[in-house]
């Protein structure tokens, strides 16, 4: 049975706390490989010298909770690009399929979890996606978190923070094996073609959101 999240605040019927973000709207089944100790994460996102975001905020989180961590910066920043200026380099597809040769023929390429973050070109999402694939055939278990980073509402309509041939990757190749996908409220906007306003338009996106996905 498939997840459906409301983005929207809402107040499930006999509790009065607030809920907001996502919210689990039916049913999930889901199984896991074991213990935090025995599973082992791939982490594809950015890095920034200054600051907490990406891989810098990850890696010591899932350590402290006892996960084994192995992390790919997809870029290397001075900070993150909610600054007026920042410098950095990013890596590129081919880049990435080199490293993960590298633990191919050392027999390191098997991976309960990947988690991937930002990213700046599409055809580096491209080869996280087909990276995806092969590590699949590795365990067949695995469980890909995809965190679209692509922009966010700082005002009225938002803006988006990445080239947006980027957008049409997630659609087209991301959301259809995507196991799991976190967009905050205008990234769903932007994968679903619609806007939110109320609690109904908040279903509206899940649900095309959830039909990017296949049955």
């Amino acid at each position: 049975m498939k997840e459906r999240y409301s983005l929207w605040p809402w107040k499930p019927q006999g509790k009065t706390q607030s809920q907001t973000g996502l919210r689990k709207r039916e049913t999930f089944l889901s199984s896991r490989p074991g213990k935090e100790e025995d599973c082992q994460v791939l982490s594809i996102q950015s890095h920034v010298i200054c600051g907490y975001v990406g891989n810098q905020e990850t890696t010591l989180l899932l350590q402290v909770l006892g996960f084994k961590i192995d992390i790919v910066n997809s870029v290397q920043f001075s900070n993150h690009t909610g600054y007026l200026h920042w410098n950095g380099q990013a890596l590129n597809s081919d880049e990435l399929h080199e490293l993960y040769d590298g633990l191919e023929l050392n027999n390191m390429n098997k991976y309960d979890y990947v988690l991937t973050g930002y990213m700046q070109d599409k055809f580096f999402l491209a080869m996280v996606v087909d990276t995806r694939k092969e590590l699949k055939q590795q365990n067949s278990s695995l469980l890909v978190v995809y965190i679209p980073v692509m922009g966010d509402r700082w005002n009225r309509e938002g803006s988006i923070y990445l080239p947006e041939d980027l957008l049409l990757v997630y659609r087209e190749e991301v959301m259809p094996v995507a196991d799991i996908i976190t967009p905050n409220q205008f990234e769903a906007e932007l994968l679903s073609w619609r806007k939110i306003h109320s609690q109904e338009e908040d279903l509206a996106v899940s649900d095309g959101c959830a039909a990017l996905n296949g049955p």
